[in-house]
């Protein structure tokens, strides 16, 4: 009698892991299909969505004219800074070229299906460290159905080609470093996403030098001396040509203040996001090195069927923590968090798997708790899509905005923050970007004196400003610049908190 009642209980319990597993699923189906209509809805709006779009679009023009995007000098006009490696603006001129698509469009395609590729990495990761396909989608639907991956990977920004790249070449060690031409397209994929976005130099290229030394010293060693040579080769190459300026941008200028308080508040806003995933994959990461360092028979099974594990994930997640504390560098934002985020879809995903049997009352209370944090994820993925569908609505305002900014073209250099796409859109190279130079001027390596005489002198026929007055805008544009602008200028407040100023009288 006691043994039937323990097995129609364990069959219940059974029935309500698949019915969870059912209900997981279709809330992640729901969230892709909101980050696909999301991404294209994005890619198709012709305007800009934020800061950084325009200033890597101007440099995707200026590689299509021939021009040097890497100046060797910041003290004269233009005031433009390139803070990353160039290979996103040449794939995006290229196929700009090739198609004639506006470049803004081709970034941000990019960008979309750069993020695919990510997830479908992660859940290849996932699947492959525990077997089951169902860990595999929960981790690449954690992934991108993260309202803050949502939101990045719709821009034409660095940080998902990057990621993508990164990815890619970790799964090709992870999978195939026994083969000496696995290890050369591993290399390049690496060598891509550091020359994409610099940062990306230090989780994936450690992971795999720590995966290759527990499998071959040998191959670790040559593998590391490889991407290191090329790395400083193609650096050095790079700024021979551009005489300094590679160098310069790159490094000297991208050195912004760090607040620990920024820090803190972006870690707040993960917290907010991915409550459960965290606590998962906190858990999940304990156990995985407890067990691995446990002299107890029977305890470190589960690393040594998956040494990647140990010898791979853990160092990633490692890399990805420390880079994503970097997010506390004055214009950060969530984009530093996407290596933390791929790696705690893994290890939240993987949670489920590597359960042992009989643990089915866990098992269901972790299957709850990730529909928890689906639908919350879900929820977030909705407010995102709503402010897209939005910005549409507001296309006519945007499309007024623009034949300003192009008539105003005609007639001289335009000045703007956060629709600097505009500008690069109407023709015109930008002039000044606000934040980078402001950064510099800051820390002493950039003088605004000549900029503020050029506004005195009513220079620029329309200036584009978000949010003047705001900490936003003390971070962007210098207190004497601003100065120089109320008192010579004109402005009217447009769409949200943007004020266009046009010569007073």
């Amino acid at each position: 009698m006691i043994r039937t009642v323990s097995l129609g209980k364990s069959r219940l319990l059974l029935r309500t892991a698949h019915g969870l597993e059912a209900i997981i699923v279709l809330c992640l189906l729901v969230s892709l299909a909101l980050f696909v209509w999301t991404g294209v809805a994005t890619a198709l709006f012709p305007y800009d969505w934020g800061y950084g779009e325009g200033p890597l679009m101007d440099q995707a023009a200026r590689l299509l004219a021939g021009e040097t995007i890497y100046k060797a000098t910041l003290s004269e006009p233009p005031y433009v800074v390139a803070n990353y490696p160039p290979l996103y603006p040449l794939l995006v001129a290229g196929i700009g070229a090739a198609t004639r698509l506006p470049l803004l469009q081709v970034g941000r395609m990019i960008s979309l299906l750069a993020a695919i590729v990510s997830g479908l990495a992660i859940g290849l990761f996932a699947y492959e460290l525990t077997g089951q396909r169902f860990a595999g989608f929960v981790a690449a639907g954690l992934f991108l159905g993260n309202p803050l991956v949502m939101h990045w990977s719709r821009l034409a920004r660095v940080d998902l080609l990057a990621l993508a790249f990164s990815l890619v070449g970790l799964w090709v060690l992870c999978r195939r470093w026994r083969f000496w031409p696995w290890l050369a397209v591993a290399a390049a994929c690496l060598l891509a996403a550091i020359y994409t976005r610099q940062s990306y130099a230090l989780a994936a290229p450690l992971a795999g030098a720590v995966w290759l030394w527990r499998n071959d010293r040998r191959r670790a060693l040559l593998f590391t001396a490889a991407l290191a040579s090329a790395c400083l080769s193609l650096f050095g190459v790079l700024n021979l040509i551009t005489h300094g300026g590679f160098y310069l941008h790159i490094v000297v200028a991208n050195v912004n203040p760090y607040r620990v308080d920024r820090t803190l508040a972006m870690m707040a806003i993960l917290l907010n996001f991915c409550p459960v995933v965290l606590a998962v994959a906190g858990v999940a990461i304990v156990q995985t090195v407890r067990r691995r360092w446990s002299h107890r028979s029977g305890q470190a099974d589960e690393t040594r069927q998956q040494p990647f594990l140990i010898h791979g994930l853990v160092p990633y997640t490692v890399g990805a923590f420390l880079s994503a504390l970097t997010v506390g560098k004055i214009g950060s934002h969530v984009n530093y968090l996407l290596e933390f985020l791929a790696a705690l879809a893994i290890w939240a995903a993987g949670a489920l798997g590597w359960l042992p049997r009989g643990r089915d009352s866990l098992r269901r209370a972790l299957l709850v708790l990730t529909l928890c944090q689906v639908v919350w994820l879900a929820g977030g993925n909705f407010w995102v899509q709503s402010a897209t569908a939005r910005q549409w609505q507001e296309l006519a305002q945007y499309d007024a905005l623009y034949r300003e900014v192009q008539a105003a073209s005609e007639r001289g250099p335009v000045l703007a923050d956060d629709v600097l796409g505009m500008v690069v859109l109407a023709g015109q190279r930008i002039y000044l970007q606000p934040f980078e130079v402001q950064q510099l001027s800051m820390a002493g390596l950039w003088d605004p004196a000549q900029l503020v005489r050029e506004i005195r002198e009513r220079k620029f026929p329309l200036i584009l400003i978000q949010e003047p007055g705001s900490e936003l805008c003390a971070e962007r544009w210098a207190p004497s610049i601003m100065a120089a602008i109320e008192e010579n200028y004109e402005g009217i407040e447009r769409l949200h908190g943007l004020v266009v100023y046009r010569p007073g009288p």
